[in-house]
């Protein structure tokens, strides 16, 4: 029976079902290769969604318990609100107007299950979790290099969006799987080689956030190790960046960013209209305060019964409220904190993961996307979670050693 165990005590019958599960939430958009696509839009999903219910279910069924938590914390209580909250205030505001969509229901139903459930105390499974998310994003890097070369993308700027459907979805979680490497898992030849593959995907997703959010990453990595190496990578690296930046960036990224320019300096009239529309809804949303104050405050604003804008922010608000959205922002920033101050090797990680989520807010309604808002709960989980003292003091964790 013995045989059956890895030196961590995860069985092959879980190493499989973690697997399956990381393998069904990460390749649940590759149906679209079948049914009527254009843009970010579809038709003729029907029960193809839900594949997502059952990713899910065995997802938790492996990294949680099948019972309710006994306690819970100021912060989870207050989300745990919110989410309960603005179910209600779409459901209230379905029986006065018809506008709006139901992506709230992809963040309820990735955000519910971990509030509620308690966690099993083996933190072997979660790094197995997020190796086996790594080895499936690897993969799908690959396959998007061979759709784009034999023409076959879904995006008319033939944006990678590997399993998830969504260019920005993709290379935000490559961002996180990146941090991963960088900030947690142990280095290897493969760590090397998932790094650059995971950079690429980035970049060929022709989105602008997650290029930025790469950025970020890479300056936070170097600002822990600084020193005259960094300084010599860093220039070398915009050096090469700006010599071969039209053969490294696609037209449409290379437009999107030197709109983002223009938009900030007031140069630029013609800009791209992923970043003019990101300005417009800050700017209208603002101009609906003056009109609606009750509603600002209280409920969001009843012209749609959930406004999905490109945003997370701006999204909440308006369709919320500012103090029933308040609960979501307080669960963000005090588990960002809890990580920042938590000791343990893994905690940066953490702390980088739960940032790109928060810059994520202000430019897109990630969490609507499935299955990103999985991956945010997560993280803001775990480290409150789970006994990371092994982790202490800079040593290496033994259970990525072991995977």
């Amino acid at each position: 029976m013995s045989s059956l165990y890895k030196e961590d005590g995860i069985s092959l019958i879980t190493r499989a079902a973690i697997f399956s599960s990381a393998l069904l939430v990460l390749s649940n958009y590759y149906y679209l290769y079948f049914l009527e696509f254009s843009q970010g839009g579809t038709s003729g999903a029907g029960l193809l969604a839900l594949v997502r219910v059952f990713a899910v279910f065995l997802l938790c069924s492996q990294l949680f318990r099948p019972v309710l938590r006994s306690s819970f914390r100021l912060e989870e209580i207050l989300v745990l609100a919110f989410l309960i909250f603005g179910l209600l205030v779409i459901l209230l505001k379905t029986m006065f107007s018809q506008e709006g969509d139901w992506m709230y229901v992809n963040t309820l139903m990735c955000a519910i299950p971990l509030l509620l459930l308690r966690v099993r105390e083996n933190l072997a499974r979660f790094i197995f979790f997020f190796e086996c998310c790594l080895l499936v994003l690897v993969f799908q890097v690959v396959g998007e290099f061979f759709i784009y070369f034999y023409g076959k993308s879904l995006w008319e700027n033939k944006a990678f969006i590997g399993g998830l459907g969504n260019p920005s979805s993709f290379g935000i979680l490559c961002d996180l799987l990146i941090a991963y490497l960088l900030f947690w898992r142990k280095k290897s030849f493969y760590s090397f080689f998932a790094f650059f593959l995971l950079c690429a995907g980035v970049v060929m997703t022709s989105s602008m956030l997650p290029v930025l959010l790469l950025t970020f990453i890479a300056v936070a990595w170097g600002m822990l190790r600084s020193g005259v190496k960094f300084a010599i990578l860093c220039l070398s690296v915009a050096l090469l960046f700006m010599v071969f930046s039209d053969q490294i960036l696609s037209d449409h990224l290379r437009y999107k960013l030197a709109s983002m320019v223009g938009v900030i300096d007031g140069s630029q009239a013609d800009s791209s209209a992923s970043v003019s529309v990101r300005v417009k809804i800050h700017k209208e949303y603002l101009e609906s305060l003056e009109r609606d104050v009750p509603g600002f405050l209280f409920y969001g604003f009843s012209e749609r019964y959930y406004n999905g804008v490109d945003s997370q922010l701006i999204t909440y608000l308006s369709s919320f409220g500012l103090l029933a959205s308040g609960g979501f922002w307080f669960y963000a920033v005090l588990s960002l904190c809890r990580s920042i101050f938590n000791s343990s090797r893994a905690s940066i990680f953490f702390v980088v993961g739960i940032f790109i989520f928060i810059i994520a807010f202000l430019f897109n309604r990630i969490l609507d996307y499935y299955p990103m808002a999985l991956f945010f709960f997560l993280i803001c989980m775990l480290p409150s979670s789970l006994d990371l003292s092994s982790l202490r003091n800079g040593e290496i964790d033994k259970g990525v050693e072991k995977i």
